[in-house]
């Protein structure tokens, strides 16, 4: 009877993860974009998060750009951080790079 109800709790625990995992919309942040690129020293692919300036497009200027890492936790951190320090007047336009 033990292993039966154990049975049980763990077939109900993995539906339960399953529907969870299909409920989640997936996130996407305006004016970003995801590429991927191929590492051939270390044979691994990653993915880069980039955010332009608006306008970015239809500009011949020219941006710094700013590299982090761990892009897959800090994208979102990154850009509202730096667009409150931009919209504050503290640092200039830039192109931001995340590299997961």
């Amino acid at each position: 009877m033990k292993i039966f109800c154990l049975g049980l709790v763990l077939l109900l625990l993995h539906v339960g993860n399953a529907q969870a995992k299909d409920s989640f919309a997936e996130m996407t942040i305006a004016g970003s974009q995801v590429r991927t690129l191929q590492s051939e020293i270390v044979d691994q692919e990653y993915q880069l998060l980039i955010q332009t300036p608006a306008g970015y497009r239809q500009s011949n200027k020219t941006y710094p750009v700013i590299y982090f890492l761990d892009a897959q936790w800090d994208f979102p951190l990154m850009i509202s951080t730096f667009g409150q320090s931009y919209f504050d007047g503290f640092i200039p336009e830039a192109i931001l790079v995340g590299i997961q």
